[in-house]
């Protein structure tokens, strides 16, 4: 092939490359498309546990984010060492992110079983990481 014909080829190949990365661009930032919804995102509620009286309650995203911001940005987690947040019903600051088991029911905190997967569940063992991850390994 002659250098001027490779040359337009391979333009050509740019060309269309760049057009289908814009395609693909334009459709994933939509509002119909795959983009991130940050305001739905925010709504997304989480489990907050008391380590002290084992009350449980939710927040959404965007109220966890608003408590982070008066407190330094720490993240209120068991392991972390960080001040928890002020139980609603005991009055100690002793509530943390946690979770609420899908096949259970059970509450915990994460990590509580060494050499696990952290939203392992303490009583049944089920780990929706460990599910998402085994997909990927098959």
């Amino acid at each position: 092939m002659e250098d001027n014909t490779k040359k337009i080829v391979m333009i050509v190949v740019t060309v269309a490359c760049l057009l289908l990365a814009g395609t693909v661009l334009l459709r994933s930032c939509s509002t119909g498309g795959a983009g991130i919804d940050t305001e739905q995102l925010g709504k997304q509620k989480l489990w907050i546990l008391c380590a002290n009286c084992h009350h449980t309650f939710q927040w959404t995203k965007n109220e966890l984010n608003e408590w982070m911001s008066e407190h330094d940005d720490m993240f209120p987690s068991v392991t972390s060492g960080n001040p928890g947040i002020k139980c609603p019903e005991c009055g100690k600051q002793a509530c943390f992110f946690g979770y609420k088991c899908p096949e259970c029911g059970t509450f915990y905190f994460p990590g509580q079983i060494k050499g696990e997967y952290r939203d392992t569940c303490p009583k049944c063992r089920y780990s929706k990481m460990k599910e998402i991850g085994k997909k990927y390994q098959d």
